[in-house]
C-alpha cells in the first residue's frame, strides 16, 4: 500500500519517510467509513519552514483499529523519542529575522545536498540549517567589503568566498544585495560551492535587491 499522492508537498512527505502502510481511501469507501487527515510530526524535518510546507501534505489511512496493543503503542512512543533526539537545534549567529528575510527563508529548499533542515536556536534567528555538521544560510548579515576577496557569481549573484581556519570550509556572503546572506558551509560538503548553487536556485531573486 502507498501513501496518496499528489503533485507537490505529498511528494515530500513522502520523502521524509511516511509510513508505507498509508494510502489513498476515498472517503465514502466501505471499507473505512471514518477517514483523517495524518501529519507525520514525529518524523517530519522540525525546521519551521520546512513545517510549513509539510502541513500542507495530507495522508489519509484508516482510522486504528481500537485492537492495539500496550506493547505497539511503548514502542510508537519509543520511536518517536529517538526521532526526537536526533533534531536537536543548531545554535547560529543571525540577527533577528525580518520580513524581507522572512521571504527568502520560507523558499529554502527542505533537503540541501541530501541533508534535511533542522531546528536553529535562538528561534527568532534568520537563519537556517541543514544536516549534521550543519549547513547555515543567514539573512541579514553585516556585508564584507575586501578588494582582495575571492568572488564568485552564481546565477546574477555575487558571493564572496572566504575559508575557515585552516582547513575546515567556507563561508560565502553576498555582495551588493539587500539583505545580505551568508552561507556557512563545512568541508566534509566539498566542493563547498554546491551547496550555495543550490540555495542559489531556490532563492526568489525579487526579494533581493
Amino acid at each position: 500500500m502507498t501513501a496518496a499522492s499528489s503533485p507537490g508537498p505529498t511528494s515530500i512527505a513522502g520523502e521524509v519517510g511516511v509510513s508505507d502502510t498509508s494510502r489513498s481511501i476515498r472517503a465514502n469507501s466501505p471499507m473505512s467509513p471514518t477517514v483523517r487527515s495524518v501529519f507525520p510530526s514525529a518524523i517530519a524535518p522540525p525546521s519551521k519552514y520546512a513545517r510549513a510546507v509539510l502541513a500542507s501534505a495530507y495522508v489519509f489511512r484508516r482510522t486504528p483499529r481500537p485492537s492495539a496493543t500496550p506493547r505497539t503503542i511503548v514502542c510508537a512512543l519509543a520511536a518517536c523519542v529517538v526521532m526526537s533526539g536526533c533534531s536537536t537545534a543548531v545554535v547560529v549567529d543571525a540577527p533577528p529575522t525580518s520580513s524581507a528575510c522572512e521571504q527568502i527563508l520560507a523558499n529554502t529548499p527542505i533537503k540541501l545536498l541530501g541533508q534535511l533542515q533542522r531546528e536553529t536556536q535562538p528561534s527568532d534567528a534568520a537563519a537556517v540549517a541543514w544536516g549534521d555538521p550543519p549547513i547555515v544560510l543567514a539573512c541579514g548579515v553585516e556585508p564584507i567589503t575586501s578588494p582582495t576577496a575571492q568572488v564568485i557569481a552564481v546565477d546574477s549573484i555575487e558571493w564572496i568566498a572566504s575559508p575557515i581556519g585552516e582547513n575546515d570550509g567556507t563561508v560565502f556572503t553576498t555582495v551588493d544585495t539587500a539583505p545580505v546572506l551568508q552561507v556557512r558551509v563545512p568541508a566534509a560538503y566539498r566542493p563547498e560551492i554546491d551547496a550555495v548553487v543550490d540555495i542559489t536556485a531556490a532563492l526568489p531573486l525579487d526579494g533581493l535587491s
